[in-house]
């Protein structure tokens, strides 16, 4: 049998999540994660063996990497209810973190986004439609107010 190639080694390790309820599972318990390192590096400040400037550069990291982990999570459970879509990647034996590819992908849409919400249609014709068209909402409370997100002005 022939020697595997360097592409085999490298990926050699990796699996694909695509089950809803399994990726479900996998996202929750980083969450979880993330936020038991955060109370551990309390602790650990408090017991002084880091300082404050540590601790704050340990805060933003988990800040940082559990909403790596929430993009993620709204990628996957979002699209994956359409046939045919991408699977998350993930590192099975070294870290358990998704593959280098799957956060560059991420990048590389989070780039992208501005121009594609550039080119939608505005909502406020839509939206405006909507209004005064006497929707009844719950006996004692009053009509939510309407604000526009981009332009912050009053809908109705």
């Amino acid at each position: 049998m022939a020697d595997p190639t360097i592409k085999d080694q490298l990926v050699n390790d990796h699996a694909e999540l695509y089950d809803p309820a399994i990726l479900r599972r996998y996202f929750a318990k980083f969450d979880r994660i993330t936020q038991h390192l955060a109370r551990v590096a309390g602790e650990v400040e408090a017991e002084g063996k880091l300082t404050r400037t540590e601790a704050r550069i340990l805060g933003r990291y988990l800040t940082a990497l559990s909403a790596t982990f929430t993009a993620l999570s709204w990628k996957y459970l979002m699209t994956g209810r359409a046939e045919g879509t991408p699977r998350l990647t993930f590192d099975r034996h070294e870290s358990g973190f998704p593959v280098a590819q799957e956060l560059m992908v991420m990048a590389v849409d989070a780039a992208q986004a501005g121009k594609h919400l550039q080119g939608m249609a505005s909502i406020d014709p839509h939206l405006s439609g909507y209004c005064g068209r006497g929707v009844a909402w719950p006996r004692g409370s009053a009509a939510p107010a309407r604000t526009c997100i981009r332009t912050q002005a009053n809908v109705c």
